[in-house]
């Protein structure tokens, strides 16, 4: 009788291990959560859930003439935050296949892939949605007429998104623009040069923040939408924007049909332009 073909032992496959690894790689992999609210992240329970987001009331004042008057707070209607989308990832390895095989982190080189896909998946779907819900769109002076940017004149283009922000009322901190990698390339061609407007030595790439010019933070990310004759880049405070995600469930398993061990995770998310008014859509187009 043959020997049996030999197969190495299975690793197990600890949930909270890897559901700690994708949330990281999930992070380094993309801007979103550091262009975006995500203060309720903590408070999802799983798909279909939803938050709460409350407003701070508003208080008026008046000039005082003696005597004092009280009004009573109002509050605003609250905001609803949908926990409503999910995406997943599965995998399969193989008995056989796994034996064979050289590489011995492969099952980690997957899970890492799939944290990147889906960060990157979502960030192009939140992008393709919020642009839309701006208060102010910023371009050639029609609507969705994209607006020419050189290098020449893309510091100009920044100081003017500061100084509609400054006109809009919007607080000074927290101030960004998401911009195409080739408008990030401008700048570092613009007579500002990359040392006058870093100011980071470290992980461009790994964050996608470029710098700070006017106190305006600058990120790159390819997951702009392209649309209506350019990229709309995007604009805005932190607190423009709520998002939260969270993976809800990272599991493996024997499959009953062959002799393989599968590989799977389950993560939820929602988003919301919460403050439109705080949100600017800068159309613009390479020449």
């Amino acid at each position: 009788m043959p020997a049996p073909f030999p197969v190495a032992p299975q690793t197990n496959f600890i949930n909270e291990i890897y559901s700690k690894k994708l949330l990281a790689r999930f992070k380094e992999a993309t801007i979103l959560e550091q262009v975006t609210n995500t203060d309720y992240q903590g408070e999802i329970s799983g798909s279909g859930s939803q938050v709460t987001i409350r407003h701070t009331p508003k208080v008026t004042n008046s000039i005082y003439t003696g005597t004092i008057t009280y009004a009573k707070p109002t509050l605003e209607d609250n905001t609803i935050l949908k926990i409503d989308r999910a995406r997943m990832w599965s995998i399969l390895e193989d008995d056989i296949e796994q034996h064979q095989r050289s590489v011995k982190e492969f099952i980690a080189e997957a899970t890492k892939d799939a944290a990147e896909n889906l960060a990157i998946d979502i960030e192009k779907e939140v992008f393709a949605a919020v642009y839309a819900d701006a208060g102010y769109q910023f371009n050639a002076g029609t609507a969705n007429s994209a607006l020419a940017v050189t290098k020449n004149d893309v510091v100009d283009l920044l100081v003017d998104v500061n100084v509609k922000f400054s006109e809009l009322n919007i607080p000074t901190e927290n101030r960004f623009i998401v911009l195409p990698a080739w408008a990030c390339g401008m700048i570092r061609k613009s007579d500002l040069k990359d040392a006058s407007i870093t100011g980071d030595t470290s992980g461009v790439i790994r964050t996608g923040r470029i710098g700070i010019v006017d106190g305006l933070t600058i990120y790159s990310s390819n997951c702009l939408k392209d649309g209506d004759g350019g990229i709309h880049a995007i604009a805005g405070i932190k607190q423009a924007v709520s998002f939260a995600s969270q993976f809800v469930n990272n599991e493996n398993g024997r499959l009953e049909t062959s002799f393989a061990t599968y590989y799977r995770g389950l993560k939820v998310y929602g988003f919301k332009t919460v403050r439109p008014e705080c949100l600017i859509d800068v159309l613009i187009k390479k020449v």
